[in-house]
C-alpha cells in the first residue's frame, strides 16, 4: 500500500468554514444555550449567501477529512485495520466545519389555509381575534404530523401527540404503489421510490381558546419556557407568551398569496436524511452503519458522517416559521449529543421572505444549474447512441459522389444503429386497419428517419424463423406494388409507422440463424432493379441502450455487406463511422464463427440457392415458391474483395505487419472492445489497452497517460520485437509490440504518473493540473490521448473527468455523467478520496474562469455541489449496479 505524505497542520486550525470576526456575535439569538453549547441564531438571506460562498470556496485538503470519511467511527474492524486504526485508541474527528442546509418539512406541500406561523414583529393580532389563535397547540400537532413522522417514529407513528386535541385533518390520500413520481424530497433519482401520501396541514386547532395554551402546567405539552433555560433543559421547548428580549417575537401571518410556491435552495437535504428519534423521544443524528468488509466507495455513509462535522442551516420557503424553529431545536439537540471532543458546531434558522429568496438567493435556488443526475445520465446515453448511419449501399453512379456517414438518403439502401428512442412512434390505429400504408406519418425523413424495417436486439428475443422473414419480405413487396399501382414516381416513400416491419433478434443466436438473417437483410439492401423492386430498404438496428445487445448484429452486417474481416469491421464502426460500441468476450466467439462462414462463402465463389426474392415476384398474397427457388441475383451474391485499411498515418515507421489488423485483434490482451471514446481525441481504457500498441496505432492514438500503472515494460528479447523487420516473420503471438519500444522510438508519447494507488490513501489533487495541461498540448498538436490505469474506472476516470471539466467548461456533475455514459458497459467508480479531489478541482476551475469577476464567480460557484450531496447522488446512481 502506498501512502501519500500528510502535511503537518496546526492543531488550532479549523478547516472548511471559518466565519469573519464578530460575525456570530452579530446574529440574533433565537434560543440561548448554556456554555459550552452555542445558541440557535437567525441568518438573513445576505448572510447565508456569504457563508455559503465561504464554505464552497474553502475546500479542505483531502488529508484533513480522509480516512475519517471512510467510516472510522463505525464498528467495521476490517475497515479500521485497513487504515491502521486500532480499537484501543479513540478516533479523533478532524478539525473541520462544513455547512449543510436543511429544508423544513412543511415545504413538501404548501398549506391550504395556514399562513400564521411566521416569526415576525408581534402577536397583537392574536388578541384581536385573528385566525392566529392557539399557536402552541397547532404547532404541537404540526410537529407530530410533519417532523417526527418523517423521522420514522416507531413508538408514536400514526398516533396523536400526547395531550393534544384530536386532529380534524382529512385522511391522507391513499398511496399509489405503482406511482413512478419523484420522492417527496423533490429530487428524483434513477430509481423511482414508492410515493408518499401528500401531507395534510390544518389550522383547526388555532381557533381554540387562548386560555388553553396558558395552562401549560396542567398540560402534557412538551413546550416549556425558553426564557430561562437551564443546563438540564432539553432544547425542545418554546414558550409563546414570554419570549426573551434577544429573541425575534411572533407576529402576524405573511401576506403572500396562496398557494405559496417559493423555490428551495439547491443541493440541500430533508430532516429524515439526517435525524432520527431515539426511544427517549430525543433527536439524534442517524446512526452510522459502515458496511461489512473493506470498501473505498462507501458513498451512502457520507451524509451522516459529514452532518456531524457541519453547521446546520434550517430554511423554509415561508421564512423563519415556527416549524423551522422547532426543527432547528431538534438539530441542536442532536449536535449537543455529539459535542464531546469536537469543535463547537452551530445551528441557524434562515430568516428570509419568498421575495428575498428570489432576489438575494436566486443563484442558489433550484434552477437550470440543478441537475437530476438519473435523468441526465439517461439523456447523455441516448444522445451518445442516437441513430446514425453505419452502412450505405452506393449505386455505381453514386459511389464516388457520396461520402461516409451519410444521413437518410433517398434511393439508397442504408442501415442505422440506434436506441429505443429512435423507433418510430405508432400514430392512430396501431392495428393498421384504418391507415394508409404509404402515408409516412410518424416515419418521414422530416421527423428524423424513414425506416422500412426495425430490428430489436435483446437477450431473450424470439428467434427469426424463415417463415417470419418471408412474411416480412411479402409485406415490403406489397408496399412496392401499392406504390406502383398508385402511379407514384421515383423511389417509394417511407411507410406509415404502423406499416413498418418490426423484427426481433436474440443477443446470441446460433451461427446458422445469423447467416440466414444477414442474407435476408442484404437482399433488402440490394434489390434487383431489373425485377421491379424499386427502393432499397432503410433498416434500423436498435437495442434499449443502443450498444449492448445490438453491436453483434451491427458488426456482422458490416462484415457481410462490406466484405470485411472482423477486425476491419471493428475499425469501420469505431473509426470511420465514429460509432462507439461494446462487445463482450463471449460475443467475440460468435463473431469469429460468422466471419469464418462469410469468408468461406465469399471465397468459394459458389452461389447457394437464394431463399429470398430480389424483387416483387408475387402478384397476390400467395407466395410464388417456384419463382422463389429459381430467383437469384448475381449482383447481390457476388464475392466482395476484402477492404484493407491503410497503415495508420501517425506511425509511418512501423513495420508492414501493422497492415495486418489481425495482429492486434488476436492479441491475448484484447478483450473484445476498444477503450472508451470520451471526446473525439480522448480515450479512457485499461492497462491491456495501453499495452496493445498496434491497436493504439489503428485507432490513431499518439499519446498515453498512465495513472499509477506503468505500461513501459521492456519486451522480452527472446520473443523478438515489432520494431525490427524480422519481427514480421515471427508468429503473431511473439510480435505483440511494446509501448516501451514505441515510446523510445518516438511514435507514442507517454506520461507516466507514478505512486498513485487505488487504495483510498493516495491522492491525485496536486497532479490534476499538470496532467490536464499535458493532454491539452497533445490535443493542440493534433494527437489522440489514451488515459488508463489498471481497470479504467477509478484513477484514470478521475483524470478524464478533470480534463472534461476544464476543456468543456462544465460542472463536476456534468463531466462525471458524460464520462460515465461514454464508458458504456464499464461502470466508472473513482474512490471517495479521488472524487473529493474533483470537488476541489471544480472550485479551482471556477476561480480560474471567473478571473476576479465577483458576479461570474458567484454564477460558477452556484454549480458546485457539496460533498455530501454528490456522494448521496452517486450512491443512488450506483444502487442498481452495486451491492456493497
Amino acid at each position: 500500500m502506498s501512502s501519500a505524505p500528510v502535511p503537518a497542520t496546526d492543531d488550532a486550525v479549523i478547516h472548511g468554514l471559518n466565519y469573519p470576526p464578530d460575525f456570530l456575535s452579530s446574529l440574533p439569538v433565537l434560543l440561548p444555550r448554556p456554555a459550552p453549547h452555542t445558541p440557535i441564531r437567525a441568518l438573513s438571506a445576505s448572510q447565508f449567501a456569504s457563508i455559503h460562498r465561504i464554505a464552497t470556496t474553502s475546500h479542505a485538503p483531502d488529508h484533513v477529512l480522509f480516512p475519517f470519511l471512510h467510516g472510522l467511527e463505525g464498528d467495521n474492524e476490517q475497515q479500521n485495520a485497513f487504515f491502521s486504526v486500532t480499537s484501543d485508541a479513540p478516533v479523533i474527528p478532524p478539525r473541520f466545519r462544513g455547512l449543510i442546509w436543511v429544508a423544513c418539512e412543511e415545504d413538501d406541500t404548501p398549506s391550504s389555509d395556514d399562513e400564521s406561523d411566521v416569526i415576525a414583529s408581534d402577536d397583537s393580532d392574536d388578541e384581536a381575534g385573528s385566525d392566529v389563535g392557539d399557536m402552541g397547540h397547532s404547532f404541537e400537532l404540526d410537529m407530530d404530523m410533519d417532523i417526527d413522522a418523517d423521522l420514522d417514529l416507531d413508538h408514536n407513528h400514526g398516533q396523536e401527540a400526547p395531550g393534544s386535541p384530536p386532529s380534524t385533518s382529512p385522511s391522507p390520500a391513499p398511496i399509489d404503489p405503482t406511482c413512478d413520481a419523484p420522492d417527496s424530497d423533490g429530487a428524483p433519482h434513477m430509481h423511482p421510490v414508492k410515493c408518499r401520501a401528500p401531507r395534510i396541514y390544518t389550522n383547526t386547532a388555532l381557533a381554540r381558546d387562548r386560555s388553553a395554551s396558558s395552562s401549560t402546567s396542567s398540560s402534557s405539552s412538551s413546550f416549556q419556557s425558553l426564557s430561562m433555560p437551564s443546563p438540564s433543559t432539553p432544547a425542545t421547548s418554546l414558550d409563546l407568551d414570554s419570549p426573551p428580549p434577544s429573541c425575534i417575537p411572533l407576529g402576524p401571518p405573511s401576506p403572500e398569496p396562496k398557494p405559496r410556491v417559493a423555490p428551495l435552495i439547491a443541493f440541500g437535504f430533508k430532516p429524515r436524511d439526517l435525524l432520527q428519534i431515539n426511544s427517549d423521544g430525543n433527536a439524534e443524528f442517524v446512526h452510522l452503519k459502515v458496511p461489512d468488509g473493506i470498501s473505498l466507495r462507501n458513498f451512502e455513509i457520507q451524509l451522516p458522517i459529514y452532518a456531524t462535522l457541519s453547521d446546520i442551516v434550517v430554511h423554509s420557503r415561508r421564512g423563519a416559521t415556527r416549524a423551522a424553529f422547532a426543527l432547528a431545536e431538534k438539530f441542536k439537540q442532536a449536535v449537543e449529543a455529539r459535542a464531546a471532543s469536537r469543535i463547537p458546531y452551530h445551528v441557524f434558522v434562515l430568516d428570509a421572505t419568498p421575495a428575498e429568496f428570489r432576489t438575494k438567493l436566486s443563484h442558489l435556488l433550484v434552477g437550470p444549474h440543478t441537475i437530476n443526475l438519473a435523468q441526465r445520465e439517461k439523456d447523455e446515453m441516448r444522445e451518445l447512441t442516437r441513430a446514425s448511419e453505419i452502412i450505405t449501399i452506393h449505386s455505381p453512379d453514386q459511389h464516388d459522389k457520396l461520402a461516409d456517414n451519410q444521413p437518410w438518403t433517398p434511393g439508397l439502401g442504408q442501415v442505422f444503429l440506434g436506441n429505443v428512442n429512435d423507433v418510430p412512434f405508432l400514430p392512430g390505429d396501431p392495428s393498421g386497419r384504418n391507415i394508409d400504408l404509404l402515408d409516412s406519418s410518424g416515419n418521414s425523413p422530416a421527423d428524423g428517419m424513414g425506416y422500412d424495417v426495425c430490428i430489436e436486439c435483446r437477450l431473450r428475443a424470439p428467434r427469426p424463423t424463415l417463415g417470419l422473414l418471408l412474411s416480412a419480405q411479402e409485406h415490403l413487396m406489397e408496399l412496392e406494388r401499392r406504390w406502383q399501382v398508385s402511379g407514384g414516381k421515383g423511389p417509394r416513400p417511407p411507410p406509415n409507422a404502423a406499416a413498418i416491419v418490426y423484427l426481433p433478434f436474440p443477443l446470441l443466436p446460433v451461427a446458422e440463424e445469423m447467416t440466414l438473417f444477414l442474407e435476408f437483410l442484404e437482399t433488402l439492401l440490394k434489390p434487383n432493379k431489373q425485377r421491379g423492386f424499386g427502393r432499397p430498404a432503410k433498416i434500423l438496428v436498435w437495442s434499449s441502450d443502443g450498444y449492448t445487445e445490438s453491436s453483434v448484429l451491427a458488426l456482422s452486417l458490416i462484415m457481410s455487406v462490406r466484405g470485411m474481416t472482423l477486425p476491419e469491421a471493428y475499425l469501420e464502426l469505431q473509426v470511420t463511422k465514429k460509432r462507439s460500441f461494446f462487445v463482450y468476450e463471449s460475443d467475440v466467439r460468435l463473431l469469429k464463427t460468422v466471419e469464418g462462414r462469410l469468408a468461406r462463402d465469399r471465397y468459394a465463389k459458389v452461389p447457394s440457392p437464394r431463399r429470398f426474392l430480389s424483387g416483387p415476384a408475387r402478384t397476390n398474397s400467395v407466395v410464388n415458391s417456384s419463382a422463389m427457388s429459381a430467383s437469384y441475383d448475381e449482383t447481390v451474391n457476388s464475392p466482395i474483395v476484402s477492404m484493407r485499411r491503410p497503415r495508420a498515418s501517425t506511425s509511418p515507421l512501423l513495420p508492414s505487419l501493422v497492415d495486418d489488423h489481425q495482429v492486434w485483434f488476436d492479441d491475448p490482451r484484447f478483450d473484445g472492445s476498444f477503450p472508451s471514446r470520451v471526446l473525439p481525441f480522448l480515450y479512457l481504457g485499461n492497462l491491456n489497452h495501453a499495452a496493445n500498441v498496434y491497436m493504439l496505432h489503428a485507432l490513431g492514438i499518439t499519446h498515453v497517460v498512465s495513472v499509477g500503472e506503468c505500461a513501459l515494460i521492456p519486451p522480452d528479447s527472446s520473443t523478438g520485437t515489432a520494431s525490427t523487420p524480422s519481427a514480421a516473420k515471427t508468429p503473431s503471438f511473439q510480435r505483440r509490440g511494446s509501448l516501451y519500444i514505441e515510446e523510445r522510438e518516438g511514435r507514442i508519447k507517454v506520461l507516466d504518473i507514478k505512486g498513485v494507488c487505488d487504495d483510498g490513501i493516495d491522492t491525485l489533487e496536486p497532479q490534476l493540473a499538470p496532467i490536464c495541461e499535458w493532454i491539452d498540448r497533445a490535443r493542440e498538436q493534433g494527437g489522440k490521448v489514451l488515459v488508463h490505469c489498471r481497470v479504467g474506472v477509478s484513477r484514470s476516470a478521475t483524470v478524464t473527468i478533470a480534463y472534461v471539466m476544464k476543456y468543456l467548461g462544465i460542472s463536476l456533475v456534468e463531466a462525471y455523467l458524460i464520462v460515465r455514459s461514454r464508458r458504456l458497459s464499464v461502470l466508472i467508480q473513482p474512490n471517495m478520496r479521488l472524487l473529493y479531489n474533483l470537488c476541489g478541482w471544480e472550485v479551482k476551475l471556477a476561480h480560474d474562469r471567473a478571473a476576479g469577476d465577483t458576479e461570474r464567480l458567484r454564477t460558477e460557484l452556484a454549480r458546485c455541489v457539496n460533498w455530501p450531496y454528490l456522494a448521496r447522488e452517486v450512491h443512488l446512481l450506483n444502487e442498481k449496479y452495486l451491492h456493497i
